[in-house]
């Protein structure tokens, strides 16, 4: 754990299989999608009353997206389920940092922090998907 403006910040590097106790901001950075969704449906969706919102980070090569979601406002939890879930076999296969880009790991990090940052700090817009393509050096944010 460690503590910074007065927020606590707790890394779980374990496999999620239900009943973790998580609340406040979770961050999932995971390469499956099949595992988010277990995250989501075991982890997050008994505990809505405690998890405050989930920043979900995903990156290819050079591209990237981060969605971020209120698990305990249903519009947005639809909106999430039916935008930011799907099977591994509906994933693009992109690669990731055996293609020396790992500077693209670093910039989806920080737009996760960035979406943090604001959420802790009360900012809004607060925006739901932030999607990231290097190559054509796109940025695109969805409220």
């Amino acid at each position: 754990c460690a503590m910074l403006a007065a927020a606590e910040i707790r890394a779980i590097d374990a496999f999620a299989t239900g009943g973790e106790p998580v609340a406040g901001v979770v961050i999932d950075a995971l390469d499956s999608m099949a595992g988010r969704k277990a995250i989501w449906e075991n982890v997050i969706l008994p505990r809505t009353t405690f998890v405050e919102v989930v920043v979900s980070v995903r990156m290819g090569a050079e591209s990237g997206s981060i969605f971020t979601v209120r698990p305990g406002v249903a519009r947005e939890r639809i909106w999430y389920e039916a935008n930011g879930l799907y099977s591994d076999d509906e994933a693009m296969p992109l690669p990731c940092t055996n293609r020396a880009t790992s500077y693209c790991t670093s910039i989806a990090a920080a737009l996760a922090v960035y979406q943090v940052k604001r959420i802790m700090m009360r900012q809004r817009p607060i925006f739901r998907r932030i999607e990231f393509d290097l190559d054509g050096f796109m940025f695109v944010v969805d409220e």
